[in-house]
């Protein structure tokens, strides 16, 4: 028996070719990207404390990292859920981050 993940895409696969064609074949797309993010994102490992998540990304000091936090409202940070609080403990999500870091990179 394989793993849920290969269950969930052959299901998905199986699906696209009882469609067939390009639609299908692009809508099964959809359907494996959007579960790869759902497990990837569910994860419990992806959780850090803000000292691990410091120690993992040395450019950003565990001071700098609570500034963001605080100002998670105006820089969009607390939008892409990647702090999470539980009891009186922080954690960042570290997938939910870069995806945030990155949508504030400006080249040029």
């Amino acid at each position: 028996m394989a793993d849920p993940l290969t269950e969930s895409l052959l299901e998905v696969a199986r699906e696209a070719g009882a469609e067939g064609g390009e639609a299908g074949a692009g809508r099964a797309l959809e359907k494996i990207i959007e579960r790869l993010e759902r497990l990837q994102l569910s994860t419990a490992s992806q959780l850090r404390t803000v000292r691990q998540f410091a120690e993992e990304c040395p450019a950003l000091s565990v001071r700098a990292i609570y500034k963001l936090i605080e100002r998670g409202e105006r820089n969009g940070l607390a939008k892409s859920k990647a702090i999470v609080r539980i009891g009186g403990r922080v954690f960042i999500h570290r997938t939910r981050f870069d995806r945030w870091l990155e949508g504030k990179i400006r080249c040029g």
